[in-house]
């Protein structure tokens, strides 16, 4: 009987241990893309200035620069948020974005949260923020 007690209780501190382990693998993986995701910002931004910096005007490029933004800081950062909803940084990136997504996205986004993260702030207040009107 304690063998077997022993036994199960082994086996619950393993599995916890793996799922830390995935939860802190897809954090890492998420800061590891949001980086790179970084520096290929400021690189478009750099490459789009170098080129176009004495052809366009002021209010053109403004604009043009404003793109580049609106793709990396939401359309990209989008991505970021729905390939990662299974980790704590993509919970907390589409909450920060959640204005971005309708209510109805986000629903089915949050169907795919692990029970663990599901008492993390973040994730709460997706759930307000879906259930008001």
């Amino acid at each position: 009987m304690r063998k077997e007690s022993f036994n199960r209780i082994t086996l619950l501190l393993i599995i916890s241990l793996l799922a830390f382990s995935c939860k802190s693998n897809l954090d890492k993986q998420f800061s590891l893309e949001n980086d790179q995701l970084i520096k290929e910002w400021k690189s478009e931004n750099e490459k789009f200035i170098k080129e176009n910096s004495g052809k366009l005007t002021d209010s053109v490029m403004l604009k043009s620069l404003d793109s580049i933004v609106i793709e990396y800081t939401i359309n990209k950062n989008k991505k970021l948020a729905v390939k990662f909803i299974k980790s704590e940084r993509g919970v907390k990136r589409l909450n920060f974005l959640k204005k971005n997504f309708n209510k109805e996205e986000i629903k089915i986004l949050l169907k795919k949260v692990p029970e663990s993260i599901k008492t993390d702030t973040n994730y709460s207040a997706l759930k307000k923020y879906i259930s008001s009107e």
